[in-house]
């Protein structure tokens, strides 16, 4: 820039003089600059408010100007950007966002941005280095700040846009809850919770102990998530207690009320058969179960893997129509059940014919023997006193003591006889019949 002087009188020479301090200051000769026009190059910011004047010497006196001032203007530069920042409802409900700037005359105009910084519109009133954002909501988190800046050497300079998270305080809506199972049986427990970047972490105290956390290892999984799943539990986890931390960075966190896990032992179930395991149609028997401790069960019965519908004592009685393999379940009353051994009621070999009930009133059953491998059937033939023969029939066997029925209810009272023969003709066996009413 140029500063320039006009003098009229004889003999004019000129000597520019600076003050660094302003018109009020010291002033000192500029070497060299001794014309009426002072011209100033490589101008800092350093030299803003310096003061300039010349001295004016003629032939007859010397006058000096007045002062003249240089102000040095500067383009703006923002040596303090916005910052990210986050606020925790309803505690907070105001979020601030500061810019800084060197550089001549300021201005500023913060914006907002509600989708994601694909555009942004001017806040009224938002015109200092500091924006308040106040009343905050949910629905707010997200939204991106920045302000505009205007200087005397600069046009609209955007900082750098800053986001707005607002979270919520964690709440735990449902606890966990108490869980009673069996030794060897698997649980879970639960907690329901709401805010903002939940996580979690279950712990257990053992015996009364402390709290310790969890890992994933067997038994336990899921100790990072809102269920934590307990499974094989052995009886020594009887009295375990467990509680979850629930933390929304950066609002904090919430404990858990604590939930106790109780395992009962399994009880213990023996089955035997008494007195007889091979029967025939004379010989019946019975199964008994035999639970420790002792106490209150329900029992349910199997043979062949099938359920016995109605069956639901501790004992169940066998016969040749029943023969199989058995096992019972006894289940307390905390649902803990004992599966006994398994125990087969199978059939013993006889060549004696059995007639029952003998006497009847001409209805009776007849059971004879058969091998397993038996393909063929058996013929009953009934005969009264005089040898002639009242009742005859074929039968299909299908098991080793076939139940084969006899109806003779419109036969006289008095003695028969009865003979069993096979397929070929042969006579088996041979009883007497007895028919009185």
């Amino acid at each position: 820039t140029t500063f320039t002087a006009a003098a009229v009188g004889t003999g004019i020479a000129y000597q520019w003089q600076v003050s660094t301090t302003g018109c009020a200051g010291t002033f000192t000769n500029i070497a060299g600059a001794t014309n009426s026009t002072l011209t100033l190059a490589n101008i800092t910011a350093s030299q803003n408010g310096f003061a300039y004047r010349v001295v004016t010497t003629g032939t007859c006196n010397t006058v000096t100007s007045s002062c003249a001032t240089l102000t040095v203007n500067t383009a703006l530069v923002i040596t303090t950007q916005p910052t990210s920042t986050s606020a925790c409802l309803p505690t907070q409900t105001s979020a601030s966002f500061t810019v800084a700037a060197t550089g001549t005359a300021p201005t500023y105009q913060w914006q907002v941005s509600t989708n994601g910084g694909a555009s942004f519109t001017n806040i009224a009133g938002a015109t200092s280095t500091t924006l308040t954002v106040s009343n905050l909501t949910a629905a707010m988190s997200g939204f991106q700040y920045r302000a505009v800046l205007n200087g005397t050497c600069t046009a609209n300079l955007n900082s750098s846009a800053a986001t707005l998270t607002v979270n919520t305080l964690v709440a735990i809506n449902n606890n966990p809850i108490n869980r009673s199972i069996c030794a060897g049986q698997s649980t879970s427990f639960e907690v329901v919770a709401t805010g903002s970047t939940i996580t979690y972490q279950w712990q257990v105290s053992i015996n009364g102990g402390p709290f310790v956390n969890l890992s994933n290892t067997a038994p336990h999984s899921g100790v990072t998530t809102p269920t934590l799943s307990v499974t094989n539990a052995p009886i020594l986890m009887n009295g375990y207690q467990y509680r979850v931390i629930v933390a929304g960075v950066p609002c904090g966190s919430v404990t858990s009320t604590t939930a106790n896990l109780t395992v009962n032992a399994l009880p213990t179930s023996v089955l035997v058969a008494a007195e007889y395991s091979n029967l025939t149609p004379a010989i019946n028997s019975g199964l008994y179960t035999t639970v420790s401790p002792a106490g209150s069960y329900v029992y349910q019965w199997f043979r062949n893997n099938n359920l016995l519908s109605g069956v639901n004592g501790s004992a169940y009685l066998v016969n040749i129509d029943r023969f199989g393999e058995y096992y019972s379940v006894a289940t307390d009353v905390n649902g803990c059940s004992a599966i006994s051994n398994r125990v087969t009621i199978s059939d013993s070999v006889s060549n004696a014919v059995f007639v029952y009930p003998n006497p009847s009133s001409g209805q009776f059953q007849v059971r004879y023997y058969s091998p397993r491998n038996l393909t063929t059937g058996y013929t009953v033939s009934v005969y009264d006193s005089k040898g002639a023969r009242v009742w005859t029939k074929q039968y299909a066997i299908t098991r080793t003591y076939e139940q084969m029925n006899v109806n003779l209810s419109n036969a006289q009272d008095g003695v028969y006889f009865l003979e069993v023969r096979d397929a070929s003709g042969k006579r088996l066996a041979s009883s007497q019949v007895v028919i009185t009413r």
